[in-house]
């Protein structure tokens, strides 16, 4: 490629502007924006969780003061049952508190609390 003043002659013969100053830094800038979701991403990934459940997590009180929790950590609430066994197709007698705690299912309901 042979430069001519201001402009880059390609070796077909045709002529490719040279790129202002004020176009590179747009393309920085999209770049940088661009490399800052990836991570953003990523991190959700790694994270494997839902924004929607953490601040849920986050504003629910723990699995052991719910009446559904038994002395073993298991959650027995009725939606969250059926919601599983709908999923899994096998009889479900009791989930792990930590996989229904801020799922659309968690009925939390304090314990001795009268229905």
């Amino acid at each position: 490629m042979v430069r001519d003043g201001a402009r880059r002659v390609l070796p077909s013969g045709g002529k490719e502007g040279i790129m202002s100053i004020e176009e590179a830094s747009g393309y920085v800038v999209v770049t940088a924006f661009l490399i800052c979701v990836a991570a953003i991403v990523a991190m959700l990934c790694v994270l494997d969780e839902s924004p929607i459940r953490r601040w849920r997590k986050l504003h629910t009180p723990p699995c052991r003061m719910c009446a559904h929790c038994d002395s073993g950590g298991r959650c027995a609430c009725h939606a969250a049952v059926v919601r599983d066994e709908q999923l899994h197709g096998k009889r479900a007698f009791g989930l792990r508190s930590d996989d229904v705690r801020g799922t659309r299912v968690c009925r939390f309901k304090p314990k001795g609390y009268e229905e």
